[in-house]
């Protein structure tokens, strides 16, 4: 089973976190896949976490200034990632 798509009136069923919204526009990770994004406020800064709208699969996450956070202008993209790859190994440290 799939748990039902975001909608924008989503951010009520996190109870006790208000700076939760859902973004109706798309948005797309750094390698360019359009997905919906979940995004958290936090002070002068918003963090986009980004996901497949079919699959839910997580697919990057984008990091933007939207307030007074010198020396930066609002605005920029501090940070900006996608997901391509998910390996599993059998001890820490190992590389695939």
């Amino acid at each position: 089973m799939r748990p039902a798509p975001v909608t924008a009136d989503d951010s009520e069923l996190i109870q006790g976190v208000r700076q939760y919204r859902t973004t109706l526009q798309k948005q797309a990770d750094l390698a360019g896949r359009e997905g919906v994004a979940v995004s958290l406020l936090s002070g002068p800064v918003r963090f986009d976490y980004i996901f497949d709208a079919k699959t839910y699969e997580f697919l990057g996450e984008r990091v933007v200034v939207v307030g007074h956070l010198p020396p930066y202008p609002k605005g920029v993209v501090s940070r900006w990632t996608a997901q391509l790859r998910i390996t599993v190994v059998d001890r820490a440290g190992q590389l695939p």
